[in-house]
């Protein structure tokens, strides 16, 4: 960690209100809850507030370090008019200024928060280092290439806050298990049946394992006897899972279809799996969040920036059964969103899904 900046001296004591920004996404968004344990652990009397778009308000909600989330409505936003929409953020500038925190850490680090920042009145502001965007900032954070969690905490230790509980939370409202406890008893025949998930999109194309390869490892689950498949559906998997959905009919499956639950109902599901199969996207920080056994695929990402290293796993989650997949391949990583190629996924097979699955599944017997 590299810090730099004016660094104003910062009296402990006298740091009464605090603000995090982490608008988006929901992956980064759990991935920055660490923080909030730590400033809470050192600023013991500070009321910590959370400013998050409210498409991710849930995976905030009832954090134990939090007092207060500020949910701003993004999509809302995004369909009004240029006029409308500057009038719409003015009023949040406001609405952050008269707040009058006494520090604010921007894990964000976009223009817009930036700007927020810096007209905020807020006198310490932590983020990023950006030659432009870092202006805003008196404490500047240089990130380096570690694991998310590690780089988040930096912002806290850049203002004194140490981190012992590294942990990622997610905390899930009693409401939203009971809901799915209805939800299962009126779609599971067979409740005694181990449900493994499926989370199939992502952010972009090129973090999707191939179909033909979830559509392979359902199969085998079926032909074992592992548990029944249950396919997460959200936004983005509209057009995806009715397709693999009709494949795995057609080898005889009943899959379980769990569309269009909210952050927290899809967690308190998460919570009654056996294990999730996920590529690299929000579903599966979750699962790690909630100690479900889970098994990431990575393709062209570097895969330590998003997942716990093996010997660090119980560090961040609290458990041991997560494990992240990925083959180094001759053009990866690329960061490219789209690839006609898929080399890096293809290189994960539905086989070797399989015996981390057997692996998870035994140890959940035994255990």
């Amino acid at each position: 960690m590299i810090v730099r900046g004016d660094k104003p001296t910062i009296d402990k004591d006298k740091v009464k209100k605090i603000l995090v920004i982490r608008l988006m996404s929901l992956g980064d968004i759990i991935l920055s809850t660490p923080v909030l344990t730590a400033l809470r652990a050192h600023f013991s009397q500070a009321e910590i507030t959370m400013l998050v778009d409210k498409a991710y308000e849930e995976a905030v909600t009832g954090h134990p370090a939090l007092n207060r989330v500020l949910a701003i409505p993004r999509a809302e936003m995004r369909k009004l008019s240029f006029f409308e929409r500057v009038s719409a953020e003015w009023a949040w500038f406001k609405k952050v200024r008269d707040e009058k925190f006494d520090l604010v850490v921007d894990l964000q680090g976009t223009p817009r928060t930036a700007w927020l920042c810096l007209f905020s009145g807020i006198p310490v502001r932590v983020g990023g280092g950006h030659r432009r965007r870092g202006l805003a900032y008196n404490y500047r954070v240089i990130a380096e290439n570690r694991y998310a969690v590690e780089v988040n905490l930096d912002y806290a230790r850049a203002v004194g806050a140490e981190a012992g509980d590294k942990r990622i939370k997610l905390v899930i409202a009693s409401q939203n298990a009971e809901y799915v406890e209805r939800f299962l008893s009126q779609n599971n025949p067979a409740p005694a049946e181990p449900l493994i998930a499926f989370h199939i999109g992502g952010g972009w194309p090129a973090k999707y394992w191939p179909m033909d390869y979830f559509e392979q490892l359902g199969w085998m689950i079926h032909r074992e006897k592992l548990g029944r498949v249950v396919l997460l559906q959200g936004p983005r998997e509209k057009e995806l899972v009715p397709e693999l959905l009709t494949r795995l009919r057609s080898h005889g499956l009943d899959p379980l279809v769990a569309e269009g639950l909210t952050i927290q109902q899809t967690g308190a599901l998460l919570q009654r799996c056996a294990a999730l199969v996920s590529n690299d996207t929000g579903p599966m920080h979750m699962a790690l969040a909630l100690q479900v056994p889970v098994i990431g695929l990575f393709g062209q990402e570097i895969k330590d920036l998003w997942f716990p290293a093996p010997e660090t796993v119980r560090d961040y989650t609290g458990y041991d059964q997560a494990v992240a997949l990925q083959h180094k391949v001759w053009c990866s990583p690329c960061h490219l969103n789209e690839c006609d190629r898929m080399e890096c996924l293809k290189a994960i097979t539905s086989t070797e899904v399989l015996y981390q699955l057997r692996k998870f599944m035994g140890a959940k017997v035994k255990g």
